[in-house]
């Protein structure tokens, strides 16, 4: 699973870098590199895992996200009364996939 982790990150950081090259035409049509609330999840659930663990991230479970201005607001859950942590939060940027914040709310 750690190996899988491992390899969707590489995938994010390849994506994110070709999407910060300059393109000769400048006119073709804008790729959208988080097309859906499902890539937003993933991504996100990649990263969280390599911060916090994936015991931590499997207890914030289910992820959910929406979409406003160009940007993926990715949530978990609220978690039960006594449990450790919070709400797990990221926002990405729909475009190139740029991380635009992270945090755990208390």
């Amino acid at each position: 699973m750690k190996k899988l982790g491992i390899i969707t990150l590489a995938v994010c950081v390849l994506i994110l870098s070709i999407a910060t090259t300059d393109h000769e035409n400048q006119d073709s049509p804008q790729i959208n590199y988080v097309p859906n609330e499902q890539t937003a999840v993933r991504v996100a659930e990649v990263i969280w895992t390599e911060l916090w663990g994936e015991k931590f991230v499997n207890g914030c479970k289910p992820f959910s996200a929406d979409s406003s201005k160009g940007v993926w607001h990715v949530h978990g859950k609220i978690p039960s009364p006594g449990s450790l942590g919070g709400t797990i939060h990221m926002k990405l940027q729909i475009c190139d996939c740029k991380i635009l914040e992270i945090r755990v709310d208390k």
